[in-house]
């Protein structure tokens, strides 16, 4: 988190995942999309996220 200014430590995108509901969502997927783009992910539109396919 140092090394980012506070943008890229589990802690900071925690806090992003849970203001944009990803907690108590049924698939997350405008969810994924709309974390991607708040924490910096390059999410082309090739790619397309599985939701719940991948443990943490």
């Amino acid at each position: 988190m140092q090394s980012s200014n506070g943008k890229y430590g589990l802690t900071s995108q925690l806090e992003v995942w849970q203001k944009l509901g990803g907690s108590s969502c049924p698939t997350c997927e405008g969810q994924i999309q709309n974390f991607s783009k708040q924490v910096g992910w390059n999410m082309s539109s090739q790619v397309i996220p599985i939701p719940r396919e991948f443990p943490g």
